[in-house]
């Protein structure tokens, strides 16, 4: 069989023409039939309510929808201040969804997120908290998104104290256990910075870890 690489070429630029044109015009459909059904998947998928101002189409990175001006909160042990904002949310859909009619979200990256990480003497870390739900979703459904935050900021908080120290520039994954009862592991590059200096961050560091929530409470195991 003769390959007719002049028609390969023709059918590939014009899938790419497609591919982008779509990539364009999805973000300013309208979409807000879709609020729902979204915040359904993501109050499965983070044991909690979420807040946004809006929601559209999108086809690149991945087919699914964004939700813009986010806001996540946190458990009200740890006080009214929202676990994060996030200016937008990227929610990529897995292939099941196009055959259930059941919104099911396989990726989430957040984009300029804030979040603050705060800790009480009788409570522990709030992202433990958040974790041991969304463990607890993962045992009940049996899967869970890949989270990603790209360009984030992540404040820590002891109480209601604010420490002047952040982390800036945050780049982090988190690959969900393949089961229920198995470990979250993470990824991370980020800059320290202290909101009483000008500069942005001082050098940069990277490591990762995982954790998994144990009979008497959380665990972690930590690496770098």
């Amino acid at each position: 069989m003769t390959i007719r690489w002049g028609r390969v070429a023709l059918i590939t630029t014009g899938v790419l023409v497609l591919v982008g044109a779509a990539a364009l015009i999805a973000p300013r459909m309208d979409a807000e039939r879709m609020r729902a059904p979204l915040s359904v998947a993501l109050e499965e998928t983070l044991g909690r309510k979420v807040e946004f101002r809006e929601v559209h189409y999108q086809i690149l990175p991945t087919p699914g929808l964004s939700a813009i001006d986010l806001v996540i909160p946190d458990d009200p042990a740890f006080g009214l201040e929202p676990l994060a904002y996030v200016g937008e949310m990227q929610a990529g859909l897995s292939f099941s969804s196009l055959f259930s009619g059941r919104l099911s979200i396989s990726s989430v990256r957040l984009l300029t997120a804030s979040v603050n990480l705060t800790r009480r003497e009788d409570q522990g870390w709030n992202l433990a908290r958040l974790l041991q739900r969304m463990a607890a979703g993962v045992t009940k459904s049996g899967s869970a998104p890949r989270i990603a935050i790209s360009e984030g900021r992540v404040n820590f908080k002891n109480g209601t104290l604010k420490s002047p120290f952040y982390l800036n520039a945050v780049d982090l994954e988190l690959q969900p256990p393949a089961a229920g009862g198995g470990a979250l592991e993470w990824r991370y590059e980020a800059s320290p910075a202290r909101t009483d200096r000008s500069e942005q961050g001082f050098g940069r560091f990277s490591g990762g870890g995982k954790w998994r929530p144990g009979a008497g409470g959380e665990e972690t195991w930590p690496s770098t």
